[in-house]
């Protein structure tokens, strides 16, 4: 075999076979190793792959010096972004906030809070704001979507056309016909979609659609194969305001004039049987829900509370303190009307025969809610908000006395037990997760509300720091009897 090699190179040579002038002679070192592995007795066939295989194989080039100047750059672009962030977050919205396009409108009768949409109170596209009031939608949006809400569209008013009828949703237009198109773009509608993520449609409890027309739900119906099941049980179409009460509390809604004349109208033109038996039905008044306090005779002996709150209260007590979430997570709707049936007709509730922990205490929010008069009463709504913008002092905290303990007997009585149990759940929010801020979040717009004025996030603000701050200072606002006694007792006479 090394003969035959030798032969096949001297060969070539001598028959003056020159070689390729794009191929680099091989060293010699190459050669001695490949007779030297050809001398071990393998074939020719595995001498011929060694041959196309020894290539030498260029060093891996370095780093481009570049690396370190754009780590370096990295920096600046990333405070170009935090400041555009903070500019952002500074973005003045009173123009979009005079609109009233979106407002809240304090919780529904599940205790979600809620937001309203007002499709006659869009700018006109020619005004440019659609953009800057989807950046106003996603701020306002992101102080409640932690939790469960529900949305409320009143579709009505939103054509190609404004004219002087819509006066009463902003546009001062007088007596003349003013035409623009106020209905949003494709475009930014698609937008929309895109700027909320998964939390807001995850909390979305509830999605109700006043007004629609035959087009919204027409094309509701086509993209409903399109649209998630879950999410489609969430949308429920309203052809009256009277059937929108039995979701919602419509004395908090701030709804306009062209939306109830274009109600009246269309109760006018059609008065169903499912109208005319709602209004039947809500002829009897309940024995518990939606009754006065002074009212329901169902009432706990050892407690003075209403039957079924007290029966809510100890089966949390029991089984709730350390459930993550407790009073912020919903219940299934169904059993909560049932469970209010039950209560009203005289029967007790046994909250042990529910599987679902979050049941006794949405009947606590929805007893609290439905009550005529809010538990704090509505003479109280000033001195709340009034105290809510005080620094924490001697004086505050006597003027949060003084709110509580001029309430009516019952109303006190249900506010001391309630908010003591509120303390005891968030001594434990390193297990349930409910801070005294986060219960304030979802009890506060259940304990009160304005008499003459739609909720607001200002108002629901202020009135969610008022019960942060009692539910903090619980102990001390309402003192045990017992031991305020005994204090008495051991004092040294003078």
């Amino acid at each position: 075999m090394p003969l035959l090699l030798s032969r096949f190179f001297l060969g070539s040579r001598q028959h003056g076979a020159a070689p390729k002038a794009a191929r680099a002679p091989r060293s010699a070192p190459t050669i001695r190793a490949i007779a030297m592995t050809t001398s071990t007795g393998r074939p020719v066939a595995m001498l011929r792959v060694s041959l196309r295989s020894e290539k030498k194989v260029p060093p891996p080039r370095p780093a481009p010096p570049q690396a370190a100047s754009t780590a370096a750059k990295a920096t600046p672009a990333t405070t170009a972004d935090q400041q555009q962030q903070h500019e952002e977050e500074e973005e003045d919205f009173s123009d979009i906030e005079s609109l009233g396009v979106l407002s809240t409108a304090g919780v529904d009768r599940q205790s979600r809070p809620v937001f309203v949409f007002y499709a006659c109170k869009l700018p006109p596209r020619a005004d440019n704001l659609h953009d800057k009031m989807l950046r106003y939608m996603v701020k306002t949006m992101d102080a409640i979507v932690e939790n469960d809400y529900s949305i409320i569209y009143f579709h009505h008013g939103l054509s190609r056309d404004v004219s002087g009828n819509l006066r009463g949703c902003g546009y001062r237009v007088g007596w003349t016909t003013v035409v623009v198109s106020t209905k949003p773009s494709l475009n930014w509608l698609r937008k929309v979609y895109f700027s909320f993520d998964r939390k807001y449609k995850k909390n979305l409890k509830a999605l109700y659609v006043v007004h629609a027309t035959m087009f919204v739900r027409t094309v509701m119906t086509i993209l409903r194969p399109f649209i998630s099941k879950k999410f489609g049980r969430k949308i429920t179409f309203i052809h009256e305001l009277s059937a929108l009460e039995s979701h919602v509390h419509i004395d908090q809604l701030h709804i306009p004039d062209v939306v109830k004349e274009h109600d009246e109208k269309q109760r006018r033109s059609k008065r169903t049987r499912t109208v005319s038996g709602a209004q039947t039905a809500g002829s009897t008044g309940p024995r518990v829900f939606g009754e006065s306090l002074d009212c329901i005779t169902a009432m706990d002996e050892d407690s003075g509370l209403p039957a079924v709150i007290a029966a809510a209260i100890n089966h949390l007590r029991l089984h709730g303190m350390d459930v993550e979430g407790i009073f912020r997570r919903s219940a299934n709707a169904n059993t909560i009307k049932e469970l209010k049936q039950q209560a009203n007709e005289g029967a007790a509730i046994d909250f042990s025969a529910h599987a679902d922990i979050h049941i006794p205490a949405v009947i606590v929010k929805t007893f609290l809610r439905d009550l005529p008069e809010p538990l704090l009463t509505h003479d109280k709504f000033a001195q709340v908000l009034a105290i809510s913008g005080m620094e924490d002092s001697a004086e505050k905290l006597q003027q949060t006395k003084d709110i509580f303990h001029t309430l009516p007997p019952r109303n006190l009585a249900l506010a001391r037990c309630l908010f003591l149990f509120f303390k005891d759940i968030a001594e434990r929010s390193e297990e349930n997760k409910m801070t005294a801020s986060n219960l304030a979040i979802v009890i506060g717009p259940n304990l009160l509300w304005s008499r003459d004025m739609a909720a607001n996030l200002a108002t629901m603000g202020q009135i969610n720091v008022f019960t942060q701050y009692a539910i903090e200072n619980a102990r001390r606002i309402f003192p045990d009897d017992a031991s305020a006694d005994e204090a008495t007792a051991d004092a040294p006479s003078s």
